[in-house]
């Protein structure tokens, strides 16, 4: 075995000195003259192992740097592309809690039945830019309240839909038509209608529709104040109805444009909706002492045969108040208020607001107000 190994490292050494064989070198200088340099085999593999070793470490030395130079350009990265993204996070939440805050507000002034047009305008959000960083863990609740939010004007805007059908088939049952009480304009809208000046521009769309919804229902209901909803007297008897009856002073038939109810002399007369008084005397033509109020949308009532006038023309009354006494001045056999209800200046049969009068007098106390918190109200209910 040994003989083996000592027969390779010789041939080794054999190879080694045919490729590197024993060199000499002349080298001349002045003082002493030709001199001769021998470089051995040995020295060669010495020097050829030395450089390699060189060119190794090199190689090493050169590899690390430049790894370390890619590491720190990749941290560098990384902390720039976080850097970002946190301001982004920052923008997104600052901007997500804005707009949740004035939807807060927006739907808190809905509820409070406070509200005007100019107010809700002013809370109105605005369309929500696309999410600064998506799927964000701390977006995340708010995101979460921000569908509640849209869902919440949803129900909203459903609501008040419900309850302005509602209240139209009741203005419908009293022979009159809703868009009477829409011709009042805010905004630049011409009832829920959308204009270049409005505060819907821009608008979130579920809160568009629900401001636009809201508008309409709170003049529709607003205006429901003219309707008569009160009956003028609190104790009575009903004697004489609208239509043709028989006339206690001529004894033929005649047509009786009003309702009769009577009570004692002095009993208090109320106005039975908001309105002005447009005249307030005796008339000559057999009502006695009469009061005439307009109540707008083109709606009036009149009083006759009062004993007493508590009003002057021109005064402004509210619903309940009261403008005289009962009595028996002009055409009359008896103690009694006649009542008569005018629609576009035709006297028409009182009864059906005499009857409707706490549902009026319910939806004209909800204006202004939605409530969100439960089912809405079908309508015709």
């Amino acid at each position: 075995m040994v003989l083996e190994i000592n027969k390779v490292a010789s041939q080794v050494r054999d190879k080694v000195a045919k490729r590197l064989p024993e060199r000499e070198f002349l080298h001349y200088k002045r003082d002493v003259g030709m001199q001769v340099y021998r470089l051995t085999t040995r020295v060669q593999v010495m020097g050829l192992a030395g450089l390699a070793a060189l060119f190794t470490y090199t190689a090493v030395a050169t590899s690390a740097m430049i790894g370390s130079s890619s590491v720190e350009a990749t941290a560098e990265s990384e902390v720039t592309t976080m850097r970002a993204e946190l301001a982004a996070l920052r923008q997104g939440v600052a901007k997500t809690t804005a707009r949740v805050e004035q939807r807060q507000q927006f739907l808190a002034q809905l509820v409070s039945g406070k509200a005007d047009p100019a107010q809700l305008g002013a809370l109105m959000p605005a369309l929500a830019p696309a999410a600064a960083v998506a799927g964000s863990a701390v977006l995340k609740p708010l995101a979460e309240l921000d569908r509640a939010q849209l869902a919440l004007a949803d129900h909203a805007r459903t609501a008040a839909d419900a309850r302005f059908e509602t209240s139209s088939a009741l203005i419908r049952r009293l022979g009159l038509q809703p868009a009477r009480f829409l011709k009042q304009s805010t905004f630049g809208m011409g009832g829920p209608e959308e204009t270049a000046d409005s505060p819907l521009t821009g608008a979130e769309p579920q809160f568009k529709a629900l401001f636009a919804s809201w508008q309409k229902l709170d003049l529709l209901e607003k205006g429901m104040s003219a309707i008569p909803s009160l009956k003028p007297v609190k104790s009575y008897t009903y004697t004489s109805g609208y239509g043709v009856r028989y006339d206690p002073f001529s004894g033929d038939t005649a047509m009786h444009k009003g309702v009769d109810l009577a009570g004692p002399v002095g009993e208090p007369i109320h106005a039975a909706a908001d309105g002005v008084v447009v005249d307030s005397r005796y008339h000559p033509g057999g009502y006695g002492k009469y009061v005439e109020i307009d109540h707008g949308a083109g709606i009036v009532t009149r009083y006759g045969h009062m004993s007493r006038l508590d009003v002057k023309k021109g005064d402004r009354v509210a619903r309940g108040e009261q403008i005289g006494g009962m009595g028996s001045t002009g055409r009359s056999t008896g103690s009694h208020l006649h009542y008569e209800v005018l629609i576009d200046g035709r006297q028409v049969n009182p009864m059906p607001f005499l009857e409707a009068g706490d549902r009026v007098l319910a939806a004209q106390q909800s204006a202004g107000a939605i409530a969100v918190g439960g089912p809405a109200e079908p309508a015709g209910h």
